[in-house]
């Protein structure tokens, strides 16, 4: 095995664990940082983002509902619509060749084929 292949569990050295464990696991925050952190967010305007938001909704409602009620109109008007142009007659058994049991039925060989591998 080569010094490559070699894995170590150990990221850190013996110094840096001391290091690390000699670090405190939770630190309160000062108040210098806690006014700070209250005057910014009352400076952006988070407390009337409750009342934006919900107008956006409902705003943002009313639109998924008109265009699913124009969808359903164009949808509806769509499927009414004849399918063929007004002046052109109507097809009847008369000017349309019928399919007959009686007829010889073509099968066609296929002259060749090829083999994909």
């Amino acid at each position: 095995m080569t010094a490559n292949d070699e894995y170590s569990d150990d990221e850190w050295s013996p110094d840096e664990d001391a290091l690390m464990a000699s670090l405190p696991r939770e630190r309160v925050p000062s108040a210098e940082l806690k006014a700070r952190t209250l005057e910014a967010v009352r400076h952006v305007g988070a407390t009337t983002v409750g009342r934006r938001s919900s107008r956006n909704t409902f705003i943002l409602a009313a639109a998924a509902c008109l265009i699913f009620i124009a969808g359903a109109v164009v949808g509806f008007a769509a499927a009414r619509r004849s399918a063929r142009p007004p002046n052109e007659p109507p097809v009847t058994a008369s000017n349309r060749a019928v399919a007959r049991s009686d007829t010889p039925i073509l099968i066609l060989q296929p002259e060749g084929h090829v083999v994909w591998y």
